[in-house]
């Protein structure tokens, strides 16, 4: 019984809205960066603000696509569908991470319109769904974040937050600065695959 209700727990979406107030970083190219901790975790949450003339419609359908079936993710070495339905999707990944043990996890990917014309895309690790985890692998057990896009006057508002903790025996505080830069180049890739007509 507790076996079932741990894989349940695991199964559901994280509290993606914290009460903990943001710290700002920096404002570069119009990219607003903040960070926040996250509790029994040294890895920050980060949340980067920013507006595009690309529609939500066509931002939502690219930044869905990509997040589950794009393969020119840094670092990605392999991706697996395991199960898709219009707006929810669950893949499989597999990272290769220099010096340090290689990284995997399976991942759920959801999606919203709202009536006021928003998109949400919502994203947590859901392991339950992955197969056996390698020899000599660390699997990703703290992964969540989303992408929330809203008409702003004639612009499209971009808020995108993320979260891991990348496990295993590396100390996070080498990381920080890691996760920060990916945080700012998803968002970037996000908007040219937008304009690309997410390609």
């Amino acid at each position: 019984m507790l076996t079932l209700l741990a894989l349940v727990f695991l199964a559901q979406p994280p509290p993606f809205d914290s009460t903990v107030p943001w710290e700002a970083v920096s404002e570069e190219d119009g990219l607003r960066l903040e960070r926040r901790p996250v509790a029994s975790s040294a890895s920050y949450e980060y949340r980067i603000t920013a507006r595009t003339t690309v529609s939500v419609d066509r931002l939502c359908d690219a930044v869905f696509e990509w997040g589950t079936r794009g393969t020119d993710v840094p670092g990605l070495k392999a991706r697996k569908e395991v199960s898709a339905a219009v707006d929810e999707r669950v893949v499989y990944d597999q990272f290769d991470a220099p010096v340090v043990s290689n990284r995997d996890y399976a991942m759920t990917v959801k999606r919203t319109r709202g009536a006021d014309g928003s998109c949400r895309i919502r994203y947590w690790a859901s392991n339950d769904k992955a197969p056996k985890k390698l020899d000599g692998w660390v699997r990703l057990e703290k992964l969540y974040g989303s992408w929330t896009l809203t008409p702003r006057e004639g612009q499209t508002e971009l808020v995108y937050t993320q979260f891991s903790d990348p496990g295993g025996s590396l100390p996070v505080v080498l990381t920080h600065g890691t996760q920060r830069d990916r945080a700012l180049q998803s968002v970037r890739l996000a908007i040219e695959k937008g304009k690309a007509g997410g390609k």
